[in-house]
């Protein structure tokens, strides 16, 4: 410290000024350093968090695309099974030759060959 007081004994009085301003300014340019590092991590942060969101939301959206399209194959093949069931009892009314029903084994298949 000792040291420190030569060097501003030494000084001038306006010399003195221009130390103790710049000192000051080097402390008030600190202040909007720190807060611009605070402000640029919370806005890394927010922006981690609403890509996580939206990633989130599409990946909800492809389920509830794939449960509604598997739903939607369910009823088709319902129709198209009762479908079958129509034509099956036309053909036996007309007296057409229909292939017979398969047994309840096989469930995957509606008629033998």
């Amino acid at each position: 410290m000792l040291v420190y007081y030569d060097f501003v004994a030494k000084l001038s009085p306006e010399a003195t000024i221009a130390l103790w301003a710049s000192l000051w300014a080097f402390i008030a340019s600190l202040i909007p350093f720190a807060l611009g590092g605070i402000l640029w991590y919370a806005n890394a942060r927010t922006k981690e968090y609403a890509a996580k969101r939206d990633f989130d939301h599409l990946r909800n959206n492809q389920k509830e695309i794939s449960n509604g399209i598997a739903h939607l194959m369910g009823e088709m093949e319902d129709y198209f099974r009762e479908l079958n069931r129509d034509i099956l009892e036309i053909k036996l009314k007309l007296n057409i030759d229909a292939p017979r029903p398969k047994s309840r084994k096989n469930k995957d298949a509606d008629y033998e060959e």
